[in-house]
């Protein structure tokens, strides 16, 4: 195993032998010497400590990576989650070898997705965990690419998956209250410093209905609070605005998952119809 992760794909870079071999530099080296079905297990260890639940546990426990250096201490490794290569099923071993056979292959984006979500699977994680996961790693990494990344504009692309996955979030409990949410985007300029959506009950045209003053007035609160994040809603035309930094780390689909919790805890009036006296 490499010291430091790969800065291009994320990911604590693992090879296996399976005869004896020398080296002439320094890696973190296991043998499964003398153990039973020892291709079988270095294998297993090579998939698990490759995948980004491994990447994410060391970011998120290991006192020096992502802190002050790039190297991945060896015991922050050692204790990555890992189930005993003796409890796996016969199902999950064939699926190691066949996974680390595809990996041998040809490592593409496709194969590397299916290795994290059979890692995933083993500790019984959801399609969500993953995703915060991922997002997490990508814009969290101590790697230049990963804060430029973290710092850019949002995309169209990806304000239009956050407010999908939030119109999702919400929709029950429009469907409680007997209202339908849609969400659009409200026009700004592409570099400004904050991005707005609004959050409309009913089903009509997808409209942005803010106007410039409201957009500079929230902007201005925002800014003079220090926030990185602004919800208002606006009785007379029933819709919540809300307002983040205009920085992709704030817009990724996990961020709407949040953004959808604060909404249900501390807009319930909006939710439900109520108006205020």
């Amino acid at each position: 195993m490499k010291k430091s992760p790969d800065a291009r794909d994320g990911r604590i870079r693992t090879a296996v032998s399976l005869d004896d071999l020398t080296f002439n530099q320094s890696y973190y080296g296991y043998t499964a010497h003398r153990q039973e079905s020892a291709p079988d297990l270095v294998k297993y260890l090579c998939l698990i400590i490759s995948s980004k639940i491994a990447l994410w546990h060391a970011l998120i426990t290991s006192g020096g990576f992502g802190v002050e250096r790039d190297p991945v201490e060896k015991f922050v490794i050692q204790e990555a989650p890992l189930l005993p290569f003796e409890t796996l099923t016969a199902e999950d071993r064939a699926c190691a070898t066949a996974l680390f056979a595809e990996l041998a292959d040809a490592e593409t984006p496709e194969v590397w997705q299916k290795v994290d979500e059979w890692v995933g699977s083993l500790f019984d994680l959801t399609p969500d965990d993953i995703q915060v996961i991922s997002d997490t790693l990508a814009f969290a990494l101590p790697f230049g690419k990963n804060r430029i990344a973290a710092q850019a504009p949002v995309g169209a692309l990806a304000r239009a998956a956050f407010s999908e996955r939030l119109e999702a979030e919400l929709a029950p409990w429009g469907e409680n209250f007997g209202r339908q949410f849609t969400i659009t985007a409200v026009e700004a300029p592409p570099l400004s410093p904050w991005q707005f959506i609004a959050v409309a009950a009913g089903a009509g045209e997808r409209k942005a209905l803010a106007d410039r003053p409201l957009m500079e007035a929230m902007r201005h609160m925002a800014d003079t609070m220090s926030a990185s994040e602004l919800l208002y809603w606006d009785e007379q035309l029933d819709c919540l605005f809300v307002g983040r930094l205009n920085q992709a780390r704030y817009w990724s689909v996990s961020q709407a998952r949040l953004v959808a919790r604060r909404i249900i805890w501390a807009n319930v009036d909006f939710l439900s119809g109520r108006r205020t006296a």
